[in-house]
């Protein structure tokens, strides 16, 4: 589930204190066909905006040279004064831009600004800027073909459906894309397409692809060790067989147990009822045969391995929803990982999606 408060930001470019919203934890289940995150939480997630002088920040994102060059540039072109009510996130990929740093970084954050704008006030305008962006980017950059999905996915919401159709079969035709991965999504879009459907959908799955959880093993891990020695994870929330309840949909699992849920625990709410429902959904049904779990032994310590069984319930154990796994012989070590994978490994919540770590998580492991 998503915890959120207030914290004290002091601005770098004004030197002006004030509190603003922070998403402390969260959990994702899945990515849409734009790879918008989707779970328990707030995406993206928010960033300080100073009321005072409205620059956008994370702390210590811009160094002290980053910030005169700022100043300087504000002072004849101020970008909040005349493109007003935007996102904070596209604030932000203009402020890279001023920077002239990575390319990459700026997609991210215009991406992060589709997302955030949730009313899609200015999806047209933000969308036009990435696609110019697209065009700048190498075959041989990572993301490549990841950005291609993006724009396919873009096009079909503006209605564009010729200049979609066109760049399915050129991705058809390319020897390079991952048509074993994103194949599935490439029929998915074509559906859409000849159905005129202009919403926003999550990304179907491919059935022999595997997908990457961080699965937390009790308050504090103390199961950790128990379920690596025994071979397995496990969560609790509800003691009871859940067997006969593993609805496909997790709308329709939730729909049964969050009343019987907030019958056993009262003190919740009905919104962390459908957070914990929906982990315990996660853990039991939709993480799959096949799929990679990472979970923290401890705070600098990840176990790691392969989901080899079904559903089971163990009756009369602490977390008696079980699935079986084969672990590793080797423990992860946080120092091991780079900073956003540690992170997202570590970070509160239950269970969560890694896919977005998939191709480092197979180099750690291999």
């Amino acid at each position: 589930m998503s915890t959120y408060g207030e914290e004290e930001y002091k601005c770098p470019l004004c030197n002006n204190k004030f509190k603003y919203g922070t998403q402390y934890s969260y959990t994702t289940f899945g990515v849409n066909l734009d790879f918008k995150p989707y779970g328990a939480a707030i995406i993206p997630t928010p960033i300080p905006k100073c009321p005072k002088c409205n620059f956008v920040f994370f702390d210590d994102m811009f160094t002290e040279e980053d910030i005169n060059i700022f100043k300087l540039e504000f002072e004849k072109n101020n970008i909040f004064e005349y493109e007003k009510d935007m996102p904070n996130y596209y604030y932000l990929a203009k402020e890279i831009e001023i920077l002239g740093k990575d390319i990459g970084k700026i997609i991210y954050y215009y991406l992060s600004a589709i997302w955030e704008d949730n009313e899609k006030k200015h999806f047209k305008k933000i969308t036009d800027i990435m696609f110019n962006y697209f065009e700048k980017i190498s075959e041989t950059d990572e993301n490549y073909y990841i950005y291609k999905l993006i724009k396919l996915d873009f096009l079909r919401r503006l209605k564009e459906n010729k200049r979609a159709i066109e760049l399915i079969e050129i991705l058809k035709k390319d020897n390079n894309f991952p048509i074993e991965k994103y194949g599935k999504l490439l029929k998915y879009q074509l559906k859409l397409i000849k159905s005129n459907d202009v919403n926003e959908h999550e990304m179907p799955q491919e059935e022999n692809m595997k997908d990457y959880y961080r699965v937390i093993l009790g308050k504090k891990h103390f199961m950790a060790d128990e379920c690596y020695n025994a071979g397995f994870i496990c969560v609790g929330f509800y003691k009871e067989d859940l067997t006969n309840y593993l609805y496909n949909s997790v709308k329709e699992f939730n729909k049964y147990f969050v009343p019987k849920y907030l019958e056993k625990r009262p003190e919740k709410d009905e919104k962390q009822a459908i957070h914990s429902c929906r982990s315990l959904w996660t853990v039991s049904k939709k993480i799959k045969i096949g799929d990679v779990v990472l979970c923290p032994k401890n705070d600098e310590e990840c176990y790691v391995g392969i989901v080899t069984s079904d559903y089971y319930f163990e009756q009369g154990t602490e977390l008696p929803n079980r699935r079986n796994v084969k672990w590793y012989n080797t423990i992860i070590d946080k120092k091991s990982m780079s900073s956003e994978l540690a992170k997202s490994v570590w970070l509160n919540g239950t269970v969560h999606s890694l896919n977005k770590y998939a191709e480092e998580i197979e180099e750690i492991i291999m």
